[in-house]
């Protein structure tokens, strides 16, 4: 069952790796826009450029503790900066 997803902006976090690594992998095969945050930037960072080279869709990687809600607050700041909107949220 394909997925509607073309085009959509999603905010995943854990992204680096474990269950949100797969949800981001699944998204961007989807051909959706990736906002890819995780406490460990250096995971993330790997996971948008390969993003980026899949379906060439835009994707962003974010360091982020989001027990701390100034950085969730930055997350959401570059997010809507980068893509204007928030379709799904995990």
């Amino acid at each position: 069952m394909a997925l509607e997803l073309e085009g959509k902006v999603a905010v995943i976090t854990g992204a680096g790796q474990g269950i949100g690594a797969a949800i981001a992998d699944r998204l961007t095969q989807e051909g959706a826009h990736l906002a890819l945050c995780d406490i460990n930037f250096a995971s993330v960072k790997k996971r948008e450029k390969q993003a980026s080279q899949i379906r060439e869709k835009e994707a962003i990687a974010i360091q982020v503790d989001v027990a701390d809600i100034s950085q969730v607050e930055g997350m959401r700041d570059k997010v809507l900066a980068r893509f204007r909107r928030v379709d799904i949220f995990n």
